[in-house]
């Protein structure tokens, strides 16, 4: 082999591996790109998990109805005592003591007037209502709005018939229910009603008090005559 040949397989050879050499670098690099395409892939879908996992609110407050704990329940009487025959109004007050507006459920199908004495129910509106309507309405932090029924304090059973003509005297305690919320109870009297009995001997005195001066009168007259 002259000098020249050789020199021509020596240049060959020289530029066969720096082909080599540069597809090598090549592949490297996109060896090493891939991973980090695939880690921000991966970090993009981590996210969107964590977004899809963000804590919100739950229960009823996710439906903007009041949480049943920050509603708060009042019952009342427009009098302390009644009379047999006597109709009394009876009052649910309900008020919202959340710190944001939100719906309650006011509706008369969740309305509940509940009497009784020592602890024991003796009449309940449900005994006697028919399936009632359901209304959501809005009420602002610390707003409160009643609703109210009118009673004629006869007594019945559980299948609304009339047990009695009015409620034996005696303490009583009423009490409201707004679906799961119960109030207080608020206390009243129910009183005898008036004796007629003595009305009428009051005007039976009277009477006789004035057939007395008339006898008086005409034994005046007589003396008088005589």
């Amino acid at each position: 082999m002259t000098v020249l040949g050789l020199a021509v397989l020596i240049l060959a050879l020289f530029i066969v591996g720096i082909v080599l050499l540069v597809q090598a670098l090549s592949g490297s690099g996109e060896q090493t790109a891939k991973p980090a395409n695939q880690q921000e892939a991966a970090a993009g879908k981590a996210e969107e998990e964590q977004q899809e996992q963000a804590p919100g609110p739950e229960g009823d407050e996710a439906s903007g109805t009041c949480p049943v704990d920050q509603v708060t329940l009042a019952a009342g009487m427009d009098k302390k005592e009644y009379k047999p025959g006597d109709k009394a109004t009876m009052t649910l007050n309900v008020k919202n003591e959340h710190s944001a507006a939100c719906q309650i459920e006011v509706g008369s199908a969740s309305q509940q007037f509940i009497i009784q004495q020592d602890d024991k129910t003796v009449w309940d509106s449900a005994w006697c209502s028919s399936e009632g309507q359901d209304e959501q309405r809005v009420f602002a932090p610390g707003t409160a709005k009643n609703t109210t029924l009118s009673w004629s304090l006869v007594p019945t059973d559980k299948n609304c018939n009339k047990t009695a003509d009015s409620f034996e005297p005696g303490e009583y305690q009423l009490v409201v229910k707004l679906g799961e919320v119960t109030s207080p109870p608020h206390p009243f009297t129910v009183i005898d009603e008036p004796e007629k009995d003595s009305d009428e001997d009051g005007k039976d005195d009277k009477a006789d008090k004035k057939d007395g001066k008339a006898s008086k009168k005409d034994n005046k007259a007589d003396s008088k005559d005589s």
